[in-house]
């Protein structure tokens, strides 16, 4: 996973090429927004290209649905960011900071969480379509991101289905060091 600016994502959005500094993309499925160049700030806009867009961190915030993309006033400040789930996505998450989790290994030792933002329209309307996302755990001592081949690593994929309901499937790799 990556950072990367809006438009590498959305290259059609031709407001995604403006807003470098204070927006941007990790990964296909997170959007960051952060008042990286101001200590006194308190609010500001931050553009959010067209879809749903969910805080990841606060469940119980409203969801933003633009069926174009559009700026959104947030609170913002040096100390805060906020994280918006991109509609259809699937993110694992832990909490590194209650479970002091600093490495492979300690994340091995605890639950993930895992953020489902289905699909929705500007008339709040939920529904699912076809989506997956792979998760990678190794060992800690000997992943190669390139050749699964020369280490030893779980694959979990996340999948979500369904038109009339939601139907969740976890599948699982495991891939060992060739001998």
């Amino acid at each position: 996973m990556y950072f990367k600016p809006l438009f590498f994502e959305f290259p059609n959005d031709i407001i995604s090429y403006k807003d470098n500094q204070n927006t941007f993309m990790l990964g296909r499925h997170l959007k960051i927004a952060m008042a990286v160049d101001s200590l006194y700030e308190t609010n500001r806009y931050f553009y959010f290209p067209a879809g749903s867009w969910c805080p990841l961190w606060k469940p119980t915030e409203d969801c933003i649905t633009l069926e174009e993309g559009a700026n959104q006033f947030l609170r913002a400040s040096a100390d805060v960011s906020h994280v918006h789930l991109r509609q259809g996505a699937i993110v694992p998450t832990a909490d590194a900071f209650t479970n002091k989790i600093m490495n492979v290994h300690d994340l091995r030792q605890f639950p993930l969480n895992l953020h489902i933002s289905p699909l929705m329209n500007t008339a709040g309307n939920i529904g699912f379509s076809a989506n997956s996302d792979s998760f990678f755990v190794d060992n800690g001592e000997d992943f190669n991101s390139y050749d699964l081949s020369l280490g030893t690593v779980n694959e979990y994929e996340f999948a979500v289905s369904g038109s009339s309901g939601a139907r969740f499937s976890i599948f699982f790799k495991h891939y060992t060091k060739a001998t």
